[in-house]
């Protein structure tokens, strides 16, 4: 694939990424498709709502079309989503170029597409922040340059919107063939977990870690995933929000500050671990910092 002019200037994104994953993409939005009110709601959209943990959260990578499908969770508590497969919808991974900017003192209102549909991008300005992050919402200012987003999906009456936790433009090309296979692992690695359940757990654990599951039981539990230890879980699913946010991921001490007086440094250690030694996340050029692979 060439991402030469169609990384740059958004000439091929709709054809190659629509190909791929839009053979009903004119289905998941319309002509009469119309963003939210970019002067409504602040980025509450929850009223009175408990605030979900770490532990019921996971970041999916997806398409705007798996968005715009998206159904009211029937299992939750009013306010949650789910995508068509049954995977629970609340932090994402988005990639899409930017057809529209607007700015105003205390937000960014981006109108971002991805060749499956369009969807509006709300990003809170702080004020405090430091030059660099300053000058990297700038560079997310020009139409058609291509990002990567992570926040929350909000349901305003039908409307949907993503609160943006991080925006940053495109290092290369290869980070939109990465989530684009992304997508596909992820949403092909739920499926064959619904299918075969612990089993499929267990066979993980034995063919790729036998090694370290002889170190004691709290790691063999982990090597399970995150259905077999809670704190493995949590860690894992908190690991795999926070180091999207930053270009050279999640800190150990980042982790061990969120966790204190929940778990202790040993555990935390353990985790980390586990998941480096299966390849689920790797070193970043700092030291103590890890990304997650997929």
């Amino acid at each position: 694939m060439n991402y030469g002019m169609d990384y740059q200037g958004g000439g091929g994104f709709g054809g190659g990424f629509g190909g791929g994953f839009g053979g009903s993409s004119g289905g998941g939005f319309g002509d009469n498709y119309s963003p939210p009110n970019s002067g409504g709601g602040g980025g509450g959209g929850g009223g009175g709502k408990a605030r979900r943990s770490y532990d019921e959260q996971s970041c999916q990578p997806v398409t705007i079309r798996m968005i715009l499908t998206s159904k009211p969770d029937p299992n939750g508590d009013g306010g949650g989503l789910q995508l068509e497969d049954g995977r629970k919808l609340y932090h994402v991974k988005l990639v899409a170029a930017v057809r529209s900017v607007e700015e105003s003192s205390v937000n960014m209102m981006y109108q971002v597409e991805d060749g499956t549909g369009l969807l509006t991008v709300k990003q809170w300005i702080n004020q405090d922040e430091c030059s660099a992050m300053a000058e990297l919402r700038e560079q997310t200012k020009r139409d058609h340059i291509y990002v990567k987003v992570v926040g929350q999906v909000k349901d305003y009456e039908g409307q949907f919107m993503i609160l943006a936790e991080s925006i940053r433009p495109f290092s290369n090309g290869n980070e939109l063939t990465h989530h684009m296979l992304d997508v596909v692992y992820t949403a092909e690695s739920a499926k064959r977990k619904s299918q075969y359940g612990a089993p499929q757990a267990m066979m993980s654990g034995i063919g790729f870690q036998g090694g370290p599951m002889m170190r004691g039981p709290a790691l063999s539990a982990a090597g399970m995933g995150s259905a077999g230890n809670p704190v493995s879980k949590a860690i894992e699913d908190y690991m795999q929000i926070e180091s999207e946010k930053f270009e050279n991921g999640i800190s150990v001490a980042q982790i061990q500050a969120h966790f204190r007086g929940r778990f202790q440094e040993h555990e935390i250690r353990q985790v980390i671990d586990q998941l480096s030694g299966d390849g689920t996340i790797y070193t970043t050029g700092m030291d103590d910092h890890f990304k997650f692979a997929i």
